[in-house]
């Protein structure tokens, strides 16, 4: 008998009102064990050039405001906003089959990487057939200044993503900020009972507002997400909403007029999820997407040293509780475990599938620690010990 994934609860979603420059928390209906969020566009209230910003995020809550640029027409900005509105949508790390068959890939990347500075490129561990629709979102603000995501190059294999800052600091850099991502391939479907649609407009919204037509998929307002999936116009830009409802809503691009007061962007794609759905809902694990991202490594007889991380970066760290390097056989009077970064920077504790191994966390400021490591049949790790060397 094959045995069938059990469905858990792996997503919330929600609306966010009331939404300016002073912060407020969004409780969850549900603990989530490594959560992203994921909350854009925003209204059109008010007209000056905005981002959200989400900050502190915990398994039963996170932090949510609106950030103005800097300056404006080279003046500073004094980042008082009106109140706008946006819907929110809350996703465990991983890969996961929603309940008609479609399957998500949601990841996070940290990365200081800019428009001016460089990409980042991101792979996909699900086959996908056509090119997915992507939504990406900064959840973090180890660097205060504004910041948005971009991405270019979209594929069935993975694309490109890069972090934004306004106009007037396009070539300054940016702080490295860990950025979420959402994959799902394109169409209409269902998920638990509520109609969802994920789409590409093409490349024809600009600065003008634009509406995307839902037909007749929703009987009320859906949640609306969505990002800019191309980059034409290398203005920073992010997207605005208003109007929205059960049949359309209606779009454009927001330049910032933070080093001049020009706004006329050139054609771009947007992609765009819309579900009609409030509250929790649930998936379960595609273990043919899984495979690969639990890697297993068993010591020898000789010295062995374990490879979380190089000098670079820190391994296993896309997916929550899903990727993670699994070792076995480990002896702590001959062998090493390599780690990315300092000792601050991890944590041990019981591993979260089996009370007789250990689990080696990486800690994401501002968000849940990340699992990167078990350590089969342990009970007395020590990161300051000399069981650990980091680079």
């Amino acid at each position: 008998m094959v045995e069938t994934p059990s469905e858990i609860i792996i997503a919330q979603a929600g609306d966010i009102s009331n939404l300016d420059h002073n912060s407020q928390t969004i409780v969850f209906d549900h603990e989530f064990t490594n959560p992203v969020i994921f909350a854009q566009p925003l209204s059109y209230n008010g007209s000056d050039a905005s981002t959200i910003r989400i900050t502190d995020i915990q398994g039963d809550r996170f932090s949510v405001k609106l950030q103005e640029t800097n300056l404006r027409n080279q003046e500073t900005n004094e980042g008082n906003h009106l109140k706008e509105t946006s819907g929110f949508l809350v996703l465990e790390k991983g890969i996961w089959e929603l309940s008609d068959g479609t399957i998500i890939e949601v990841g996070t990347t940290t990365t200081d990487a800019t428009t001016k500075s460089g990409w980042e490129s991101i792979t996909f561990n699900h086959d996908f057939d056509d090119a997915p629709i992507i939504l990406t979102q900064v959840q973090t603000d180890n660097d205060a200044t504004f910041v948005q995501t971009r991405q270019k190059n979209i594929t069935e294999n993975g694309f490109e993503l890069a972090l934004e800052e306004e106009e007037a600091y396009l070539n300054t850099g940016h702080g490295a900020e860990t950025i979420a991502w959402l994959a799902i391939s394109p169409g209409q479907g269902d998920w638990d009972g509520n109609a969802f649609m994920a789409g590409n407009t093409g490349d024809q919204v600009t600065h003008n507002w634009h509406t995307v037509d839902f037909g007749n998929l929703f009987n009320n307002a859906p949640k609306f997400f969505g990002n800019i999936a191309s980059y034409d116009g290398p203005d920073s830009a992010g997207l605005r909403a208003k109007n929205l409802s059960s049949g359309s809503v209606e779009i454009k691009i927001d330049e910032d007029t933070s080093k001049d007061s020009e706004v006329d962007h050139t054609t771009e794609e947007i992609g765009f999820l819309a579900i009609e759905a409030t509250g929790t809902l649930e998936g379960s694990e595609n273990t043919d997407a899984l495979t690969g991202l639990v890697v297993n490594q068993a010591g020898t007889v000789n010295n062995d040293t374990f490879i979380v991380g190089d000098a670079q970066k820190s391994f296993y760290d896309s997916y929550g509780q899903q990727d993670y390097l699994e070792i076995s056989g480990f002896s702590s009077s001959q062998d090493l475990i390599q780690l990315y970064g300092a000792v601050g920077d991890y944590s041990v504790g019981v591993s979260p599938y089996d009370s007789n191994d250990q689990g080696i966390f990486l800690e994401v400021a501002g968000m849940k620690d990340e699992l990167v490591a078990i350590v089969k049949n342990s009970n007395n790790l020590d990161l300051n010990s000399n069981d650990f060397v980091f680079v």
